[in-house]
């Protein structure tokens, strides 16, 4: 059950009041990009979980922040992952995306050396039975990239290092499979429920965690903004269209009786905005690569037609009050209630 406070502690973190859990779950199954890394901090909170259950004074840590070690189990560095699906072939393979997050994302800047160990187990969820627990000198090599593992790394879906529990001190269920069968009786969050194997106060309680504030809070958060205001402007009265292509600079068109104009949705920085000098700054930039590359060249994105939004007020503010479109000679415009 996810209690009152919890629930509002949650709102607190994404900035949207009166949420309701249907609509968690829809933008949750509307992009791969958001529901990714939320399966992949639950499954960290699942490990703790299962391996809590049998050893409830097992020296566990965390991994400090973004970091390329997830957990310490028993003086063990270990990096987590869930399966990648295009290279998951059941009763084949088992596949996992396996490259650096930050720093340069291009080859071979993104991979890790082969030679210089960055944790010591490789830890995979398997799709049916338990988990991998693979050595770092035992993840496969890049061929392309002498020096480095591959990605995605690969394993036979019989791997001899599924359920190997030993490598990390955990000797009494060295080849047993752990997992916890749960169902999640009337459910508020089914969908993340069944996926996770955690309880509804459970998945909440992890989006609250400021480790994890790239699933919660850069992933679901703004997400949920998009979804916000695209909702409202259209119980107002505007048309709203959705790009067509994927992956598109605008997030929707607003069809006003002028103009229609093309749209990309910006949730605010807390960083940039100070409510006792009157300022509201958020970031527009692409999603990967560094600056200059990340940046929008002015000339060239106008001639495109993408105008930035910059939302200034949170929802939960009465809908009674008039909204009003406030447009200046730089097409940029922003929503106030």
């Amino acid at each position: 059950m996810i209690t009152k406070e919890l629930k509002e502690r949650f709102e607190k973190v994404i900035e949207i009041k009166h949420i309701d859990w249907n609509t968690i779950e829809d933008v949750c199954k509307s992009d791969t990009n958001i529901l990714r890394p939320i399966l992949g901090i639950a499954y960290e909170e699942y490990f703790k979980k299962i391996i809590r259950k049998i050893y409830p004074d097992c020296n566990i840590i965390n991994g400090v922040g973004d970091s390329d070690i997830d957990l310490y189990i028993n003086n063990h560095a270990l990096q987590l992952k869930t399966i990648n699906k295009e290279n998951t072939i059941e009763g084949h393979t088992i596949g996992v995306s396996l490259h650096k997050t930050h720093g340069k994302e291009t080859r071979p800047h993104n991979l890790y050396s082969s030679t210089k160990k960055t944790f010591d187990f490789l830890v995979v969820k398997h799709p049916e039975s338990g988990s991998l627990i693979v050595p770092y000198d035992q993840i496969p090599k890049n061929k392309s990239w002498e020096g480095y593992l591959n990605d995605p790394a690969i394993f036979s879906w019989d791997s001899s290092w599924l359920n190997q529990w030993g490598l990390i001190g955990l000797n009494e269920i060295n080849g047993k499979n752990i997992d916890i069968d749960s169902y999640i009786e009337n459910s508020e969050l089914p969908f993340l429920s069944q996926l996770t194997k955690l309880e509804d106060y459970e998945i909440i309680e992890m989006l609250t965690k400021p480790e994890y504030f790239r699933a919660a809070v850069m992933g679901l958060k703004g997400n949920l903004k998009e979804w916000w205001l695209i909702n409202t402007l259209t119980n107002i009265g505007y048309k709203i269209f959705l790009p067509k292509r994927k992956y598109s600079k605008y997030d929707c068109i607003i069809n006003t009786r002028e103009k229609a104009y093309k749209v990309q949705i910006k949730g605010t920085s807390k960083n940039m905005c100070n409510l006792s000098s009157h300022k509201i700054g958020f970031e527009i930039m692409g999603t990967h690569g560094h600056f200059p590359k990340r940046g929008y060249k002015k000339k060239r994105d106008r001639l495109r037609g993408s105008y930035y939004f910059g939302r200034t007020t949170a929802p939960g503010i009465s809908q009674k009050r008039r909204t009003t479109l406030h447009y200046n000679t730089d097409n940029r415009f922003a929503l106030t209630l």
